[in-house]
C-alpha cells in the first residue's frame, strides 16, 4: 500500500475528487480512463481499469513500477487474445508491442485534447484557463435560459 496522505472531503451528492497524485501515479486520464472501487477489509480500494493484451496486463505492470519508484522516493479493458501455440516470449513481446502501440495513441489523443483545449482558450484571448471556463459556463447557462 503506498501512503498519499491526502484527505478529500466529500460533497452534498457524495462527491470526491482524485488527489493529482494519485491520478500520475495511476496513469488516470480525465475524461478517457475508467477506475473501479471496492471494498476490501473495510477499507475503499480505487483501481484503474486496464486493458489485457494476449493475456498480460503491460499498463498495470507499468503502474506498478510507477508505485515502487514513488515509494523509493524517483517518481519522475481489454479483451482476451488467443495465445494458442505461443511461447511466453513471443507473447510477453506481443503483449508489450500492442501495449506500446496502444500507449503511443492514448499519448497522440492527450496531446490533442490539450492543444484543442489550450486553443479555445486563447482564442477567447484569456490565458487562464479558470476565466476561459466560467466563461464557457456563462455562455451555456445563458442558452439554457433562452
Amino acid at each position: 500500500m503506498v501512503q498519499i496522505n491526502s484527505i478529500r472531503k466529500v460533497d452534498h451528492v457524495g462527491r470526491t475528487t482524485l488527489p493529482p497524485l494519485v491520478m500520475e501515479l495511476l496513469h488516470i486520464e480525465k475524461g478517457l480512463d475508467h477506475v473501479y472501487w471496492s471494498i476490501e477489509d473495510g477499507k475503499v480500494v480505487l483501481r484503474k481499469v486496464t486493458r489485457m493484451y494476449y493475456g498480460l496486463d503491460p499498463e498495470y505492470d507499468d503502474i506498478e513500477a510507477s508505485l515502487r519508484r514513488y515509494e523509493h522516493g524517483s517518481l519522475d479493458i481489454g479483451e482476451e487474445q488467443d495465445t494458442e501455440g505461443m511461447s511466453p516470449e513471443e507473447i510477453r513481446r506481443l503483449a508489450t508491442d500492442t501495449y506500446l502501440k496502444d500507449r503511443a495513441i492514448r499519448e497522440h489523443r492527450i496531446a490533442i485534447r490539450k492543444k484543442r483545449v489550450g486553443s479555445r482558450h486563447k482564442s477567447k484571448g484569456h490565458d487562464d484557463p479558470f476565466i476561459a471556463a466560467k466563461e464557457s459556463y456563462r455562455r451555456a447557462t445563458a442558452v439554457e435560459d433562452s
